[in-house]
């Protein structure tokens, strides 16, 4: 299959952390071409060490403004929508989860096969009075039909560079599924939350609030900020990984120290 990936990076310290890094190499041999798009400062050698590992193809460095769909909209109108639609899917995805924790190629091969499918993500958002039901943009793919569909460019060819996440999540995350069922598309993905249990979470996001779901289900990723906002059963996180998966912990707590508190309980268990 010809795939491409518009992968958008971002550390607030201008640096390129190793769960990056590895999820790069894991990812790889998927695709025909990767394009890196950094919201932060990369380094000469940062930048040196990605070329000269094949990781990326193409790489777009650029201020953080508007954030990930800002980026995404950047790599896709660099990239053509003309040379887009050779590809036979696009996927966009971005740094702020750790994986693959489990091997991706099974994930691509199986909505590749289902003709009734033409967009994938991860997991998705059920439906609420704050916004509609939509796939999660921290990783989505788009097949062929989809790419050429002209409401889905024109959907890209209008981002503007909001300054508030918020308004990011409202006009562009939330909306981007409703606008592709719209047009008669339809889509799958690996956790469909929207009958899974959630009384018991203060809203029902998976990936944030239930990262115990997220393993469960075998979910290849697992979002930064829920190790971060489930410290109480991170060391229960960390041990599941380790006993049942080859991703290796030491990532996560490499990254973890860096970004957040150091001495935090469950990284000092480490």
């Amino acid at each position: 299959m010809n795939r491409i990936l518009l992968y958008v990076h971002f550390n607030k310290y201008n640096k390129i952390s190793a769960h990056v890094y590895y999820q790069l190499e894991q990812m790889r041999s998927l695709f025909s071409k990767i394009v890196f798009i950094s919201n932060s400062k990369v380094s000469h050698e940062d930048l040196k060490r990605l070329k000269n590992h094949c990781l990326i193809d193409e790489f777009l460095q650029r201020k953080n403004k508007g954030f990930d769909f800002s980026a995404w909209h950047d790599g896709l109108i660099t990239m053509g929508f003309d040379k887009l639609e050779e590809f036979d899917s696009l996927t966009i995805m971005n740094d702020t989860c750790f994986g693959p924790i489990w091997e991706m190629a099974p994930y691509f091969e199986n909505f590749e096969e289902k003709k009734a499918v033409d967009f994938w993500g991860i997991t998705n958002n059920r439906g609420t009075k704050a916004f509609k039901e939509h796939v999660q943009s921290y990783f989505m793919t788009f097949k062929n039909q989809v790419i050429q569909n002209k409401v889905f460019q024109q959907f890209w060819q209008s981002i503007i560079e909001y300054e508030n996440v918020q308004e990011v999540i409202q006009h562009y995350e939330t909306q981007l599924t409703s606008i592709l069922l719209n047009e008669g598309f339809s889509y799958q993905t690996v956790f469909d939350t929207r009958k899974a249990e959630s009384s018991f979470m203060p809203h029902p996001d998976f990936s944030y609030y239930n990262p115990t779901a997220i393993l469960k289900h075998h979910v290849p990723f697992i979002k930064v900020k829920a190790i971060d906002a489930n410290q109480h059963i991170a060391p229960y996180l960390l041990n599941l990984i380790r006993e049942t998966t080859n991703y290796p912990i030491d990532l996560i707590v490499s990254h973890m120290s860096q970004i957040s508190l150091p001495d935090a309980k469950y990284l000092l268990s480490q």
